[in-house]
């Protein structure tokens, strides 16, 4: 509408307006008008059509059509161009050959689409009324093409008249709106009798649906006796079963679904009852297993605590060890691993006792032997002294020598006494002398 009104507004203004600009709202209207169709088309459900005939009468109304009349129109638009000048550029008849290009092959669709038309109307309506009519209107189009690629296209130069040109170009335009009109009027009469036989059937149907739907009261109304009986008796057993009576036994008294259901429910019956001691089995398994699980648990903690009790006499039993309490033993519980344990560690506390004792032995020993040693060096010494005032001899050198070399080792027996002894022996004679 906006399109329209400013074309309008252009067209009776005062103020000149030039060609390409009033050719542009030409060709800004025409393209509204043409989406305006295709969205009628789209809104009304006609592209879904599943009928042929009007099917393709309506490709023809809402696309084939104004396709066609715009391309007269570009068309006749680039021709007359070409006139008023009076030469043609190459991009011009780059144009008219592709606009004459596409105008052809309308025609060509256009000339199909009648024939799937004509050849699937069951109603026999379109092709007395559409044939003769389209075959006369497309042959003036393609004679419209014909005479403008020789005019435009073919020649080499100009020489045609705008008035012939513009008048072949009405001639087809008119042929084209004849075909338009022809063609809306026939999809009207298809969608007419498309509503006038949908509304049939929709009668037919109600019909039909009325007559099946009294039959299936009246037989519901025969069934509803046999079958309340056998409901009313699957309805008490299955109310005891709820209850936990599990003693029912529904009895069957037809061949029919109902019958079918009266057994099933039996089965099902048996079957809870065999489910419902085999739960109570796996129940009581269950609790043997919860009990037994629950004294593995105390048993387990049971183990922990005497696990923490006897590392800790361990621990205990170490600590006095370091600080010198060799007389540490540890006695076990029972008879396991932690006994084991227990007695490797009083051996090697045995064993390290023993060492140190020893070692403890030797050193009092090698402190006795010293202590002798240094008496004897003493009473040496001061014989030594009386001896030598007296100029007389003390011993051998041999036996000084092996007194001084006498070794003092940790771990090893005191020197011998003999040796001492004699110096001793010697000594006395020397200090009585």
């Amino acid at each position: 509408a906006a399109s329209w009104e400013l074309l309008k507004k252009k067209v009776h203004a005062s103020v000149p307006v030039s060609a390409a600009e009033l050719n542009d709202l030409h060709t800004k209207f025409i393209a509204d008008v043409r989406g305006l169709i295709s969205l009628v088309g789209d809104k009304s459900n006609l592209i879904l059509d599943p009928d042929l005939d009007s099917y393709y009468i309506m490709d023809l109304t809402l696309l084939k059509m104004p396709e066609q009349e715009d391309l007269i129109y570009q068309i006749t638009e680039i021709g007359e161009r070409i006139i008023t000048s009076g030469k043609r550029s190459n991009e011009e008849k780059i144009q008219m050959i592709v606009l004459l290009g596409l105008l052809h092959s309308n025609i060509d669709n256009t000339t199909n689409d009648y024939t799937v038309a004509f050849s699937n109307n069951p109603a026999a309506n379109l092709k007395p009324a559409l044939e003769d009519l389209s075959r006369e209107k497309l042959a003036l189009l393609k004679e419209f093409v014909r005479f403008t690629e020789t005019a435009f296209i073919k020649s080499d130069s100009v020489t045609l008249a705008a008035p012939q040109f513009l008048a072949a170009s009405s001639k087809a335009l008119q042929a084209s709106y004849d075909m338009w009109d022809t063609g809306l009027t026939s999809l009207d009469i298809l969608l007419a009798d498309r509503i006038k036989a949908t509304k049939k059937d929709q009668y037919t149907n109600l019909g039909i649906v009325a007559i099946v739907l009294l039959l299936t009261v009246v037989f519901g109304m025969l069934m509803l006796r046999t079958i309340v009986r056998s409901i009313r008796d699957l309805s008490f057993a299955a109310k005891k079963v709820s209850n936990g009576d599990l003693n029912v036994h529904v009895q069957v008294r037809n061949n029919d679904e109902l019958g079918s259901l009266g057994m099933s429910f039996n089965a099902m019956v048996e079957s809870l009852q065999t489910y419902f001691v085999e739960v109570q089995q796996e129940q009581q398994e269950s609790f043997r297993l919860a009990k037994q699980a629950e004294d593995s648990a105390a048993q387990v903690v049971e183990e922990q605590k005497y696990l923490e009790r006897n590392i800790e006499r361990m621990l205990v039993e170490m600590r006095k060890f370091a600080q010198g309490d060799l007389t540490v033993h540890l006695m076990p519980e029972r008879e396991d691993a932690m006994a084991t344990l227990f007695e490797h560690f009083n051996q090697a506390t045995n064993a390290i006792g023993q060492i140190i004792t020893q070692v403890q032995e030797s050193t009092i020993s090698t402190a006795r032997a010293l202590a002798e040693v240094e008496d004897i060096s003493i009473v040496l010494a001061t014989a030594t002294v009386r001896c030598r005032r007296r100029k007389l001899p003390i011993a051998s050198a041999k036996w000084w020598r092996r007194l001084r070399k006498m070794p003092i080792v940790l771990f090893a027996p005191p020197p011998p006494l003999t040796v001492t002894k004699k110096l001793l022996k010697k000594v006395h004679r020397c200090s009585a002398k």
